[in-house]
């Protein structure tokens, strides 16, 4: 059947013919089964049969047409209304020829070159075979692609509507400037770069987006997977239970549900909100964002990684890796390190840590200040280094296994660790544990409980009284230097080292028996209590007093302390001349000096027992109550002021027994030829 231009056939009911060539018009609603050609003016309003249809000129098709091989060979072909076509329809697009949508249509498939209006409506894919398309999609509609299929698109598309992929695979190696891409199953293949419009939001709620070079959308809603070998960059990257595989450019990431970043991710901003997002690897947020973590979501890592900054109150699992951050400001975390892990602080920023954390591995303080919030926030048992310009803040009490510190410990709580105090290091808080060690120049105004000192290099500044425990044991080797900044008590010093007492005193308790082979200097004095023996093997330079009030002081080197007190026990001199010529020296009862050589003092005040070696001499001589002397006394005036007893020799000067006074010579005694002896009244001889 021919129907020419301007002519109308109108079937009276539904026919069949071989073919139908149509330039006229088909009217009526029957429907006319054929295979059928529409020329340039055809119109049709009936529905057509048939399983061919091809198109060789403008052309409507108001009715509907069953044809599932569609060939639009020229002109343009308009749809005028939804779902003309049959939804099994294979269509062929050949240049120059259109497709004009009406509305909505599911076809099983289209090819060629031509070009498709969608205007405002939908254009549905949803057969089982693969095709290209290297025409353009135009218009404000959207394309769908369903069933299992392969559809490629090439070629420039400019229509703006919504590009959903529900099945199959659309393969885009042409351009689309539609704002919106769905895929919610099946599969959307980038092939080259650029391929989507920057103003694109591209949404996986399932399926898959693979990237075949640089991509550059507005934002990235993911539940599926985004995989490829380029980078996709959006202002906003949501992860919902998604896995991404290719790489992700600058922006803002949020993540709830169970998500994977195995690629990496260059993002300003990191947000996770619910669920866990693992880092399938080292260093995967390249741009060290700043990150937020809620109370009932995880950030994994599984390798090591760098943040600018880490908030929030949920928790890091840092596995066997290190979580570095700090670098993006001040920040605040009072959620849960957990893993075999560590900590390190970087930047110039505040980082504030709350929560009680378990984490295994080390915490470095590297750049800047790491604060706690409370009491018992860093881990038991564990490591953390302060380095050299950083600061570590104590919120409270704290104990940790070790601190290595050449940084500031700031606050007025204690931490209790083994801690070893490097060159800079500046202790404010206060220090537990049980050892204390100094590799460098150190202050500590602060207070430290440790029992064994050892001072192996630089000096270590005492900021106040009592800074040390007065039980502490401390070693300062050769050539360390402990400096006192106010008087200070302990339990023993050892070793070669100085110790700088400035105008201070220092006082040893020791009740056993200890050594010190270094050298006292500065202005204040040594006081020595507790039962235990002091042998001061060096030369001492200090010139403030020296007090013996329990146990023995040996002094094996020189003292040029101004003042030499034997309050209680002994004080013995290994050889001549230990003590300085200016010295006064006094002895009280129930204490002992024991000269080792001759010696020179300044003067002698003595109420104790005076023996040993050699003869002391002093320009004048005291001898109170109980006074024992069995030590040869050199010339000067010696002064008799109670009951002593003098069984050695004096030489030249006078003697005066004062009143109340009395001198005991017993055989030994040798007062020397020429001695002036005063006895005034009621004294006695």
């Amino acid at each position: 059947v021919s129907v020419a231009n301007g002519a109308v056939l109108a079937p009276a009911g539904n026919e069949t013919v071989a073919t139908l060539a149509l330039t006229g018009r088909l009217a009526g609603s029957a429907t006319l089964t054929a295979s059928t050609t529409l020329e340039s003016g055809a119109e049709v309003l009936a529905n057509l049969g048939g399983t061919n249809l091809s198109v060789n000129g403008n052309a409507t098709l108001t009715g509907t047409a069953a044809a599932t091989t569609v060939a639009l060979n020229n002109g343009t072909l308009m749809l005028s209304g939804a779902s003309r076509l049959a939804s099994t329809a294979n269509l062929s697009i050949a240049a120059p020829a259109t497709l004009q949508l009406g509305g909505d249509q599911m076809v099983g498939s289209f090819e060629g070159a031509g070009s498709i209006t969608l205007g405002s409506a939908t254009l549905t894919h949803a057969g089982l075979a693969s095709g290209s398309y290297s025409g353009a999609l135009a218009g404000t509609g959207g394309l769908t692609k369903q069933g299992a299929g392969a559809l490629t698109l090439s070629g420039t598309h400019t229509y703006t509507g919504t590009t959903r992929v529900t099945g199959g695979t659309l393969a885009l190696s042409g351009s689309l400037a539609s704002a919106t891409i769905e895929v919610a199953g099946g599969a959307l293949t980038l092939t080259g770069n650029e391929r989507l419009v920057d103003g694109a939001a591209l949404v996986v709620t399932s399926g898959s987006v693979t990237l075949g070079g640089d991509e550059t959308v507005a934002t990235l809603a993911l539940t599926g997977l985004l995989d490829g070998s380029g980078t996709l960059t959006a202002s906003s990257y949501t992860l919902d239970s998604g896995t991404v595989t290719a790489n992700l450019g600058t922006g803002t990431l949020s993540s709830a549900g169970a998500s994977t970043l195995n690629g990496t991710a260059a993002v300003g901003t990191l947000s996770v909100s619910g669920g866990t997002l693992t880092l399938a690897s080292a260093n995967r947020l390249t741009g060290a964002p700043v990150a937020s973590i809620a109370a009932t979501a995880t950030l994994a890592l599984q390798g090591a990684q760098t943040l600018g900054s880490l908030g929030g109150a949920g928790t890091v699992s840092l596995g066997a890796f290190t979580l570095s951050t700090g670098g993006a400001g001040d920040s605040s975390f009072s959620g849960a390190l957990t893993g075999t892990g560590g900590l390190t602080k970087l930047g110039s920023s505040t980082f504030t840590l709350g929560g009680s954390q378990a984490y295994g591995g080390a915490t470095t303080v590297q750049v800047g200040t790491l604060t706690t919030t409370g009491a018992d926030v860093l881990p038991d048992g564990g490591t953390v280094n302060v380095a050299t310009g950083a600061t570590l803040g104590l919120g409270g009490n704290d104990s940790i296994g070790t601190l290595n510190l050449a940084g500031t410990l700031a606050g007025t709580a204690t931490l209790t660790a083994d801690t070893t105090l490097a060159a800079g290091a500046s202790v404010l808080a206060n220090l537990g544990g049980s050892n204390l060690s100094v590799s460098g120049n150190a202050t500590l105004a602060g207070t430290a409980a440790a029992t064994t000192v050892q001072i192996d290099n630089g000096t270590l500044t005492l900021g106040s009284t009592g800074r040390l425990a007065s039980t502490a044991s401390v070693t300062v080797a050769a050539p360390a230097t402990l400096a006192l900044g106010d008087n200070q008590t302990l339990a023993a010093v050892l070793g070669s080292g100085s110790v700088n007492l400035g105008s201070h005193t220092l006082t040893l308790a020791n009740n056993t028996d200890l050594v010190y082979a270094g050298a006292l200097t500065g202005t204040g004095g040594l006081t020595k209590q507790g039962t235990g023996s002091l042998t001061l093997g060096g030369d001492q330079a200090y010139t403030g007093t020296t007090r013996v009030e329990a146990g023995s002081v040996a002094l094996a080197g020189t003292l040029a302390s101004a003042t030499v007190q034997v309050a209680g026990g002994t004080l013995t001199l290994g050889s001549a001349n230990r003590l300085a010529d200016t010295a006064a020296l006094s002895v009280a009862a129930g204490a002992t000096f024991t000269g080792g050589g001759n010696d020179t003092v300044a003067t002698l005040t003595a109420a104790g027992t005076l023996n040993g070696s050699g003869t002391l001499t002093a320009s004048s001589y005291t001898l109170n109550n109980n006074a024992d002397v069995s030590l040869a006394l050199g010339t000067g005036t010696l002064n008799v002021a109670g009951s002593a007893t003098l069984r050695a020799a004096k030489g030249n000067g006078t003697v005066n027994v004062q009143n109340g006074g009395s001198l005991n010579l017993p055989t030994g005694a040798d007062l020397a030829s020429g001695t002036d002896l005063v006895i005034v009244t009621g004294g006695t001889l």
